[in-house]
């Protein structure tokens, strides 16, 4: 999963706000800048089409998180798309739930 992280949640850490889901996006471009990484987004039950930046100081950090974006991007990985207020997170939910059934 990648995730951007949200400074607006409560201490508590208890959720705040709606979530907004779609599935089934697939990336079709991956950036990669000096601090940020942005990519563009596109289908969905809702047929969203938009560019995504995740701000990732660490060089290591945004590195593994690009790689794993342009494979996702490369193999055409059906996502969900994850927002809830100013954070968004795109994951691989077949092989989230294929590692969860590995591990059952």
């Amino acid at each position: 999963m990648i995730t951007q992280s949200v400074d607006s949640m409560a201490d508590s850490g208890g959720v705040e706000g709606e979530f907004e889901v779609y599935q089934d996006v697939v990336i079709m471009a991956v950036e990669v800048g000096a601090a940020e990484i942005t990519v563009d987004i596109y289908g969905g039950d809702g047929g969203i089409c938009g560019a995504v930046t995740y701000e990732i100081p660490d060089q290591q950090t945004r590195s593994r998180r690009a790689a794993t974006l342009q494979q996702w991007c490369d193999d055409m990985t059906p996502l969900a798309y994850v927002r809830r207020g100013d954070s968004v997170a795109l994951l691989d939910e077949q092989a989230l739930f294929a590692g969860a059934m590995d591990n059952a």
